[in-house]
């Protein structure tokens, strides 16, 4: 019976506790986690770290895990923010190329108004306008808008102050 050679056997590897305990928090990316061999994996997930020698100390640095797991969690919604950022700039550039641009604002613009007040609550107004490729005076134009829909002939006083 031939045995195999050292080269092709598998070489074991040791883990840090800290590296373990990102593995049962969860976070440890996929691509990471999947290196780690199955045996190894199953072994983990059976074995408490409290029996560790040590691991009072690394217990104590609770913080530091906290802010692991907050940096994981901020890096998914930045992915998940950038990605709704490119569909918004798609959009917008399908509508800007459109020859009926003027009627599809027209028609939502009450929408618009009120998503671009919404937007400039958690990103500047200048931005969210460059967004949208909206200029001032148009937003502008939009917040002021008199609507004369109660005179017969749409001539309403407080656009023409002057009628009889």
């Amino acid at each position: 019976m031939q045995t195999a050679p050292n080269s092709l056997k598998r070489k074991e590897r040791s883990y840090s506790t800290e590296f373990k305990r990102g593995y049962l928090t969860g976070l440890l990316p996929d691509s990471i986690s999947k290196q780690i061999p199955p045996s190894t994996r199953s072994s983990w997930k059976n074995k408490s770290l409290n029996n560790l020698y040590g691991y009072d100390f690394i217990y104590a640095n609770d913080e530091q895990m906290d802010f692991y797991q907050l940096k994981d969690r901020y890096d998914k919604l930045l992915k998940v923010a950038k990605s709704l950022a490119l569909i918004v700039m798609c959009y917008s550039e399908i509508i800007n190329n459109t020859c009926y641009r003027k009627k599809i604002l027209k028609s939502s613009q009450t929408l618009l108004i009120k998503t671009i007040a919404l937007s400039a609550s958690l990103v500047s107004l200048n931005r969210t306008l460059k967004w949208m490729k909206i200029s001032y005076q148009h937003y502008y134009a939009w917040l002021n808008k008199v609507d004369c829909k109660h005179s017969l002939m749409n001539l309403c006083r407080k656009k023409y102050p002057h009628q009889l």
